[in-house]
């Protein structure tokens, strides 16, 4: 069978929505039609004078959740437990009252709700980081010196056959290489220097 996480009539001639929370939750309109819903979580009872007035409407546990997330509810008095009862969706809890529902228990069939939305969550803003990670701007001219080094390091690989991780340089030797490269890189300065040098600024 079946779990029911939402049991509600609709009362077509007052426009009243009746909902039974728990077994024995007897819920009418009080209206000419008499609309009236029964039964809870654990099964579903109608009625009214009228059958063609009213319209039915249950939730079940293997629904799509992003509905049943909407409607799974859980009864609260509070943190203090003094406030009136109030029905408060799954969806709309935050992590520390999920937790709190976990810690205290209750029916098997809700407390796997609950996982769900803690798990539902939890893969909701993982897609949203990386959505927002696809959708991040990247400055042009970082992209344009990503790709020189991109292709910097394959002349390198197609050259020496090799690449930058590794193992037959000491530490020693990487430093030669590096005070190198620097020295080439003075000589390049000092070439554009005189080069400047020359030119007749008006």
């Amino acid at each position: 069978m079946r779990q029911i996480v939402y049991n509600s009539v609709k009362c077509l001639e007052c426009n009243k929505v009746l909902v039974s929370r728990h077994v024995h939750d007897y819920v009418t309109c009080g209206c000419p039609n008499d609309a009236m819903v029964d039964g809870g979580n654990d099964y579903g009872r109608y009625g009214a004078m009228d059958m063609d007035k009213i319209e039915t409407h249950y939730v079940y546990a293997d629904d799509d959740f992003e509905i049943v997330r909407k409607y799974a509810v859980r009864g609260s008095r509070g943190k203090d437990g003094k406030d009136p009862l109030t029905w408060i969706a799954i969806a709309d809890m935050d992590d520390d009252h999920l937790q709190a529902v976990l810690d205290y228990g209750g029916v098997n069939w809700h407390l796997v709700l609950i996982r769900k939305e803690i798990e539902y969550r939890s893969s909701f803003l993982h897609q949203k980081l990386d959505k927002m990670e696809n959708q991040l701007v990247e400055d042009p001219i970082v992209r344009a010196v990503k790709d020189k080094f991109q292709q910097r390091s394959q002349v390198g690989i197609n050259k020496y056959g090799t690449m930058l991780d590794r193992k037959d340089l000491t530490t020693l030797e990487w430093l030669n290489h590096l005070q190198e490269e620097l020295m080439d890189a003075t000589l390049y300065i000092e070439r554009l220097k005189q080069e400047l040098s020359n030119i007749t600024f008006k």
